[in-house]
Parts: C-alpha cells; structure tokens; sequence
C-alpha cells in the first residue's frame, strides 16, 4: 500500500525536477511529497526493527527476485522467453473467452 505512494510521490518529485514547464492544474508543496517519502520509509525500515525481521527480510529479497524476472521477459528483445509467453496468454484468452461468451 505505502510502495504505491511512496513511489507517487517520488514521480511528483522527479516530474518536477524533469518538466518544470509542463501545466499542472494542481502543484502540490513540495513539503508533502518529501514528508510522505519520508514515512513510508519509515513504515518500511520499523517493520525490520521488531521480533518478525526475518520473515520481512524473506518477502523483500521474494520481491526483488521480480526483478529480474521483469527484465527477462518484459524487456525481451530477442522473443526467446516474451513469444511463448505471448502465445501462451493468448490461448488462455481465448479458452476463457469462449468459457465465458465474449471475445
């Protein structure tokens, strides 16, 4: 949930930095993006301060095994991993759209 904002708020932070010209109907103080970093790093850090560190330390590097996932398959240029899965999601779409009568 905090990832989510946390990383919201640290594109406010970059956009500004980036495209200062860019027309926004809202400019948000920039005390409020660098308070919310700042807690939701907080949030992130407290929870391996207590008795449960361990099991954060597990979900954490599980997450940032994603990683690499995401540049084997998302990032494939060569189509040696992305065509299989393509073909694969495209079957699965079509089995459940027949199953359920849409296209």
């Amino acid at each position: 949930w905090y990832q989510r904002r946390v990383r919201g708020s640290a594109g406010v932070l970059v956009m500004r930095y980036k495209a200062p010209h860019i027309h926004r109907s809202y400019r948000v103080p920039l005390a409020f993006p660098i308070v919310f970093i700042g807690f939701g790093l907080f949030v992130f850090v407290n929870q391996f301060l207590g008795d449960a560190w361990l099991s954060s330390l597990i979900w954490v590097l599980l997450l940032l095994c994603g990683i690499p996932i995401y540049y084997l398959v998302i990032q494939d240029v060569t189509g040696v991993i992305g065509a299989p899965l393509k073909r694969a999601s495209a079957t699965v779409k079509g089995l459940l759209g027949e199953k359920l009568g849409c296209d």
